[in-house]
């Protein structure tokens, strides 16, 4: 197992390559977002990083130093992708983990990063710990927001939670409920929210005209209940690719839920 172990990395990035050839899409065991000189630097894997994307965009275009590390391999761990996709100046760095270990000093995510950075010359740097997406909460571009805020401090906090409040051990970090990206493309804000059968969400047609011309995503809700469930669709549709998994928010929408439909702010 061990001599396969040490050859992981290298069959991973082999196949990346594969897949790259094949579809035009490029992944790496560390995939860098963000400004070259960041200082703030969030490091997550699997369903936060289209968020976080996302908010790093954003904050990059507003004169920011923010960056994302995506971690795509985690065992065996890609320290020294890791390590190479830090932007040299990181002066404040969490590791997000959407998991809690009751009783651990910190989530695997958290322990395996610092233990990368303990054993490099990587050890200026202020290392924290956090949690998302706990309960099966989303996590949003602010939610990041509060992240980076957090990041900015004279004294980061660590072991924190994000997206839940948290009124028993208080570890919960505040976030900007108001800050949207909507800025970064337009287009989609003027009519950005289009309503979807919900009887058939994969098999729905959007009927916007403009959505007929423009990049579109997807979201659906499904509802477990065997009997009385209800079935949320949303889409989103702008010039511009648009990556976070996330429910659908702000004006200019209109959402079909079970067999009515109701549009306006919401």
């Amino acid at each position: 197992m061990q001599s396969v172990l040490r050859r992981g990395a290298a069959i991973v990035t082999e196949c990346f390559a594969s897949l790259a050839a094949r579809t035009g899409r490029h992944y790496g065991l560390g995939d860098y977002v963000g400004a070259p000189d960041a200082e703030r630097v969030i490091v997550l894997m699997g369903s936060g990083a289209g968020a976080t994307a996302e908010c790093v965009d954003a904050l990059v275009a507003r004169g920011e130093r923010v960056g994302l590390v995506v971690l795509r391999l985690f065992r065996p761990f890609p320290a020294a992708a890791l390590l190479a996709a830090i932007p040299p100046g990181a002066r404040a760095i969490a590791v997000l983990d959407r998991t809690k270990e009751p009783g651990a000093l910190a989530s695997r995510s958290t322990r395996t990063c610092l233990t990368a950075f303990a054993e490099s010359e990587r050890r200026d740097a202020a290392h924290r710990g956090g949690r998302y997406g706990l309960g099966s909460k989303e996590f949003t571009p602010a939610m990041a927001k509060g992240v980076f805020d957090a990041l900015g401090a004279a004294a980061p906090p660590n072991h924190f939670t994000v997206g839940i409040v948290d009124d028993v051990t208080h570890t919960s970090l505040p976030w900007p409920r108001d800050f949207s990206t909507r800025a970064r493309a337009c287009a989609r804000s003027s009519s950005a929210w289009a309503a979807m059968e919900p009887s058939a969400p994969p098999r729905a047609r959007c009927r916007s005209s403009p959505a007929r011309r423009a990049l579109r995503q997807g979201y659906f809700v499904y509802d477990s209940k065997k009997s009385g469930a209800v079935t949320i669709s949303h889409v989103r549709f702008g010039p511009q690719p648009i990556a976070p998994p996330i429910r659908s928010s702000g004006r200019s929408s209109c959402r079909c839920i079970a067999s009515t439909c109701s549009g306006g702010s919401t």
